[in-house]
């Protein structure tokens, strides 16, 4: 009866966590859970065999306690498997095609770290063709001027707090400073020379975490990218901490809308946060591609003094004449919308919000 008991409140728990996105997916506190669905399935594959094993199969509550269960780590294994190496690679690997390179290192600074001979020394070593810089508050934006003498073209929203940003590059590149949602959120969008009469846009991002705050600032900060990119046939590229995993419902509905593949499908988790904890680590920073792109490199580089680890990605674009993209769906440009209306209702009503680090 005592395992019974334990198995039933610790089942119990963990399944209402699991499937809490589905009923109240713009609270904070059931989108949390969604990011440690990975977490959430090996307990509950771990307490669906110790029922197994330990208790009695034909007490109808054993049998309800394991059905629940089960049904909870099949709704989870249902997101979690495009992210394992079983499934089929969404953005195809290079191998020996021909066409314009670019490679793109996102990076999370963490407005308070101060090891700047790590940071530039990674940039270095990565050699990207754009280096994205997040948290770059006033002390990074200082920090990272050696950067211009290789990186020459920049693009900076200077913020002295967690939400500053700048894009360094290598390629000459043109764009500007946007608020989607949010009058303290910046993204920025470029459009990028690869090679003479080739031109790619670049968005960078960083949108508020859900945490003690509604999440549909940041869904709607996400979606409003993905209809910015999904608008023309030019090929694109998002990057940034996006606090959010990849499975998430936002997430999967701002890569329809901007016809947005992930490296990650097909290929592993690739947690990027946080650094020195491995048990709660999730994927939140991301590079996502338009079809005109097939990958040459995916890497999770090491730490420097941030709690991210950098992302690192490379990709030849298509010499292939680029093809209109599938326009999205109705229904997703309805929901788009109406998320989006109601996101810069709440940003606009809330108070200024206390600096957190994300």
């Amino acid at each position: 009866m005592f395992a019974f008991w334990v198995i039933a409140v610790t089942g119990g728990v963990a399944t209402l966590l699991a499937l809490a996105p589905l009923f109240a997916d713009e609270q904070w506190w059931a989108r949390l859970p969604g990011f440690a669905m990975a977490q959430l399935a090996i307990i509950l594959l771990a307490l669906d065999s110790l029922a197994t094993l330990l208790l009695n199969l034909t007490a109808p509550p054993v049998l309800a306690l394991i059905a629940a269960m089960t049904a909870a780590l099949a709704y989870l294994l249902w997101h979690l498997a495009p992210y394992t190496p079983l499934a089929s690679r969404e953005i195809a690997p290079a191998g020996g095609d021909g066409g314009d390179r670019i490679s793109v290192l996102s990076m999370n600074l963490l407005a308070s770290n101060r090891d700047v001979a790590a940071v530039l020394a990674s940039v270095a070593a990565a050699a990207p063709d754009l280096f994205l810089a997040l948290e770059a508050n006033d002390f990074w934006q200082s920090a990272l001027a050696p950067l211009l003498a290789t990186h020459p073209h920049r693009i900076a929203a200077e913020r002295d707090d967690y939400w500053g940003m700048v894009l360094y590059s290598r390629l000459p590149l043109t764009g500007k400073v946007h608020h989607l949602v949010s009058p303290d959120v910046p993204s920025i969008r470029a459009e990028v020379t690869v090679a003479p009469g080739r031109t790619i846009r670049f968005v960078g991002a960083h949108p508020r975490p859900p945490m003690l705050r509604s999440a549909v600032t940041r869904d709607a900060e996400l979606v409003s990218i993905g209809l910015t990119i999904g608008d023309g046939t030019m090929p694109a590229l998002l990057a940034g901490d996006l606090n959010d995993v990849p499975w998430s419902r936002a997430m999967r509905l701002t890569r329809r809308l901007g016809g947005l593949r992930d490296p990650r499908v097909g290929r592993g988790f690739l947690a990027s946060f946080k650094v020195g904890n491995a048990v709660l680590r999730w994927p939140l920073d991301h590079v996502f591609a338009t079809s005109q792109f097939k990958l040459t490199r995916w890497d999770r580089l090491p730490p420097v003094g941030s709690d991210h680890f950098p992302l690192l990605a490379g990709f030849v674009l298509s010499a292939e004449p680029v093809q209109a993209a599938a326009s999205p769906r109705v229904r997703d440009r309805h929901q788009a919308a109406r998320l989006i209306a109601r996101g810069r209702r709440t940003a606009s009503a809330a108070a200024p919000p206390d600096a957190m680090s994300a």
